[in-house]
Parts: C-alpha cells; sequence; structure tokens
C-alpha cells in the first residue's frame, strides 16, 4: 500500500462542498479531500446544492461542476451568489 500523501495544514478539518453530475468525479474529488483530512459534502445536481446549503450554510470551498444539465457556467454563479463566503472552484469534464 502506498503511503498516504500529508495534507497541506490548510486544509485540514476544511469543509468541502462537491457538486457535480458525475459520479466518478464526486468519488474522485471525495477521496482525494479525505486523503487531505477534509470533511467533504456532495450534491448531484445544482437543485440538490441548494437544497443541501440551505441547512448547512457552513462550506470553507467548493468545487462547482460547469457543465451539468440545467446548471451551466452562465446560472451557477446567481444561483450560488446566495451564499457568499465561500471561494469557488469550477470544474468541468
Amino acid at each position: 500500500m502506498p503511503p498516504r500523501p500529508v495534507a497541506p495544514t490548510a486544509l485540514i478539518g476544511r469543509r468541502l462542498f462537491i457538486v457535480d453530475d458525475g459520479e466518478v468525479n464526486r468519488r474522485i474529488l471525495r477521496t482525494q479531500a479525505q486523503r487531505w483530512d477534509m470533511i467533504p459534502s456532495e450534491a448531484d445536481s445544482g437543485d440538490a446544492a441548494l437544497a443541501w446549503l440551505s441547512s448547512n450554510p457552513r462550506v470553507d470551498v467548493a468545487i462547482l461542476d460547469m457543465q451539468m444539465p440545467a446548471w451551466t457556467a452562465s446560472n451557477w454563479p446567481p444561483a450560488f451568489a446566495a451564499y457568499p463566503g465561500a471561494p469557488t472552484c469550477r470544474s468541468s469534464s
């Protein structure tokens, strides 16, 4: 078994919110976040993300899929802007 990667200390205990309709993408990001001792949460759609955020407003960083059905680069920012404070990384695959 390869050695476990050392977490950058700035990431330990941080809450990562992963929003992606691709299960494989979410699994890869979740696994890496756990290896870095982050606390990942996930949503598989924009609507699920907004529902999750309504009851879990604390997010340290979010990774957003910019090519999901009904939630594209053009409508993500206004929808997510209602939850300010968390830096976002936008991805596509």
